[in-house]
């Protein structure tokens, strides 16, 4: 992480609050990892994006906690808002990112996207705080539709070379246009990459 804010001089970082890292039991929150994180990072002039939700970055996706059982979108709009009002007066905080691809449904050990669930999530935020609001779709896999009408800020993914258990590795044949394209044809100009695919896809 020094390296990452020494070596390389990051400006912007999405950093995810993993849900069975900060609620490993049911009702405690601790915060520490993450609070360490920024806190670390006050001398750099670091802008966040942080993500939050029941669905973040890297695999399964969906990191629940073991104890949670039945109910589970009624306690992630619990811990939703123990997250926003934790870190709401961090004022480099500049937006929240609201899941991570909260509407593909063919990748992760998750159950299929709920759009209206989505909606109650931003929602209870923009009561909580009035930054951005962060949403994210496949940059080969969505066309952005929905993703892009709720949020302030469309972010997509960007993947070259993936691989499955049917076909191997493949690689998209998409030209950079494919996706401005995309941003055109949802009326949307405020777009970001959230990821970038800059490690290998391994089996």
């Amino acid at each position: 992480y020094t390296a990452i804010l020494e070596d390389l001089n990051i400006k912007n970082i999405r950093l995810p609050i993993y849900w069975d890292q900060i609620e490993k039991v049911e009702g405690i929150f601790d915060f520490s990892i993450y609070d360490e994180l920024i806190e670390q990072s006050k001398d750099y002039n670091i802008s966040y994006i942080i993500n939050i939700g029941w669905r973040l970055p890297r695999w399964p996706e969906c990191h629940a906690p073991d104890w949670v059982g039945q109910n589970v979108k009624e306690k992630t709009l619990i811990m939703l808002r123990e997250v926003i009002n934790h870190y709401k007066d961090y004022n480099n905080v500049i937006a929240w990112q609201i899941e991570n691809e909260p509407l593909l449904d063919t990748f992760g050990i998750c159950p299929d996207g709920d759009e209206e669930f989505l909606k109650k999530e931003i929602e209870l935020v923009k009561n909580l705080d009035d930054r951005d609001i962060i949403i994210s779709a496949s940059g080969e896999l969505s066309s952005w539709k929905r993703e892009s009408k709720l949020s302030d800020i469309f972010a997509t993914t960007l993947y070259r070379v993936v691989w499955n258990e049917w076909f191997g590795y493949f690689r998209y044949p998409l030209p950079a246009k494919f996706y401005s394209l995309k941003a055109k044809f949802n009326k949307k100009d405020n777009v970001i990459i959230s990821e970038l695919q800059l490690e290998p896809w391994v089996p």
